[in-house]
């Protein structure tokens, strides 16, 4: 056997075993930069256990990027949602492709809105938001429980002061970086609900006759 043949032979072995490696690293990152968010399920009552029906939630998908420093989030649309006669809500598993380096994305509940209860709450996280007179979170019941501030004219209009970055961004926001998607018919409820303004300063945008004691 010639030296040639010797070294050729151990070349083609050296080089499968590179390939190989090279094919189980791309298998790898590929796995890696695909990522499934599951499915998110809650339910809302009020402080009498009753289901809060009807409720609006506005939420999109929030992610982190690694960096030597900091965390950097980043986002992808998300939607707005109501719950049902239960009082309960669902927000679907997310597929999503990202580089390696970035985290899995998850719901995040940035506005929650129930009119009978005049209460809007946000950000909301599941099972862990929890402030006393506002909300709190059920654990024998796996429900978030709100506040009734139906007769409470300074948390009614915190609430309404709540809806205008949400409406402002449906409204004027380009859509291209919009955090959430709604049909238009949900845009029009959430603005009649909110008594939005679009021209009237931030502490004018609400009908006077929406104001507790003034309906």
């Amino acid at each position: 056997m010639s030296i040639w043949n010797l070294f050729g032979k151990r070349f083609k072995r050296l080089l499968r075993i590179f390939l190989g490696a090279v094919v189980l690293v791309t298998l790898a990152v590929a796995a890696t930069s695909i990522s499934i968010s599951p499915e998110t399920k809650g339910k809302l009552v009020d402080e009498k256990g009753k289901p809060i029906e009807g409720a609006y939630l506005v939420y999109y998908y929030r992610g982190y990027r690694f960096n030597f420093v900091d965390r950097i989030s980043y986002w992808r649309p998300g939607a707005i949602i109501r719950t049902d006669a239960t009082g309960s809500y669902r927000m679907p598993r997310l597929w999503h492709i990202h580089s390696p380096l970035d985290g899995r994305l998850s719901p995040w509940i940035a506005l929650v809105y129930m009119p009978r209860l005049h209460h809007a709450f946000g950000p909301l996280v599941p099972g862990k938001s929890s402030f006393p007179g506002r909300v709190m979170f059920d654990e024998t019941n796996q429900a978030t429980v709100f506040s009734d501030f139906s007769d409470n004219p300074y948390e009614w209009s915190r609430s309404m002061e709540s809806l205008h970055s949400i409406i402002s961004e449906l409204r004027y926001g380009k859509t291209h970086k919009r955090r959430y998607q709604a049909p238009l018919s949900v845009e029009q409820e959430l603005t009649k609900h909110s008594g939005f303004h679009a021209n009237a300063s931030p502490s004018q945008r609400w009908h006077t006759q929406a104001a507790p004691g003034r309906r």
